[in-house]
């Protein structure tokens, strides 16, 4: 059996939650495909991609409407027996086995969080995926509950495989996390808080920071650190850091390497992610890697993390939001590390390869 795989989220400049499924699943079903005698792998890229076996892929040069155009042309001309897309954008011509993850669908909730043609391709390509493809797979079950809700998609072909996790391999020396420290004009005993995703509206980051305003007037020498890449509503996110003379209070970092990342980490005090809708919560989890206490909004898909945040909050409250970083900034908490062997890549792609495998069509 010839099972292809979209992978062209597999090499990411600045990769995010949906690249780092996308390049973790690969790897995994790399790795299953090597131990297999019946099955092969064809991987669909948009270039010669170095870290990838070369006599596996299919180069489909970049252009735009890659998906539509490009791999749509490749499914009709040679097409496998099973497709599987690690993100859920299914070309318009693909096998009748076709396999999707779909992550989130938080553009239904909050639609002015994204723009408008980017929340008509998400709906167009979402409605497309759960109507056409033979299976899908979702990483919690609000995901499952939502394509439920908003797509009417069947039950009977939807499985949940939550995403996995890998600990961090850098080691970073002392002298090496006071620079980073210094470069973002922090100490190494400083007190603060951080964040890590987009800087965008479903981030609720608007809220956090008028929370983080009144938790000042009790721990008036924290800062808020904000990790990611601008995204669609910044512009109002840092209005409000400057309405409420924030600036000097709160670091807004860009994009993170992974080294900047994990010295962030290690040296926050609090971990806040008030999201308004996620469809997994990668964050949380390397959060608990690290030991940081753990704030988090109480929607359904954060709520399956449960064991791993210490205090949840309405995200739509900005006194609660409040209260449970001063409830943090005093009390202890005890690390949940051990509980992330149950996170796994490795089994994460074996229950994926069993799924594209099967002797049953899907």
């Amino acid at each position: 059996m010839l099972i292809g795989i979209d992978a062209s989220r597999y090499k990411q400049k600045n990769p995010t939650g949906v690249e780092v499924y996308s390049k973790e699943i690969i790897e995994g079903l790399i790795d299953c495909a090597s131990k297999s005698k019946n099955h092969a792998l064809r991987l669909y890229t948009r270039e010669s991609i170095n870290a990838l076996p070369h006599a596996l892929q299919r180069v489909l040069p970049y252009r735009r409407l890659w998906t539509q155009r490009h791999l749509s042309r490749e499914m009709k001309v040679h097409p496998p027996d099973v497709l599987f897309v690690p993100s859920h954008v299914l070309p318009l011509r693909h096998p009748k086995r076709s396999v999707v993850m779909i992550h989130d669908v938080a553009f239904r909730e909050y639609p002015k969080a994204y723009s408008p043609l980017q929340w008509l391709y998400l709906h167009w390509s979402t409605r497309f995926a759960v109507k056409r493809a033979s299976l899908l797979l979702v990483p919690s079950q609000s995901t499952q509950r939502d394509i439920m809700k908003y797509y009417g998609a069947d039950p009977q072909k939807i499985v949940t495989i939550p995403h996995g996790f890998r600990p961090p391999t850098l080691q970073i020396s002392a002298s090496k996390c006071k620079k980073i420290l210094k470069s973002f004009h922090l100490t190494p005993n400083a007190p603060f808080i951080f964040f890590v995703g987009r800087l965008e509206t479903k981030k609720n980051l608007e809220r956090l920071l008028e929370a983080f305003s009144i938790f000042k007037q009790k721990f008036p020498n924290w800062k808020l650190v904000l990790g990611g890449s601008r995204g669609v509503g910044f512009p109002h996110i840092l209005k409000t850091a400057q309405r409420l003379n924030l600036l000097q209070a709160v670091l807004m970092l860009g994009y993170l390497t992974e080294e900047e990342k994990i010295v962030l980490y290690e040296q926050a005090r609090i971990f806040a992610f008030p999201s308004l809708s996620e469809g997994f919560g990668f964050p949380i989890l390397e959060a608990a890697y690290h030991r940081v206490p753990i704030l988090a909004s109480a929607i359904p898909s954060l709520q399956e993390l449960k064991p791993f945040v210490d205090v949840f909050v309405d995200p739509q409250n900005i006194l609660s939001i409040a209260d449970g970083l001063e409830q943090l900034a005093v009390t202890s908490t005890p690390s949940k590390r051990a509980l992330l062997k149950s996170y796994s890549w490795r089994k994460n792609a074996q229950k994926v390869w069993d799924l594209l495998t099967q002797e049953t069509p899907i």
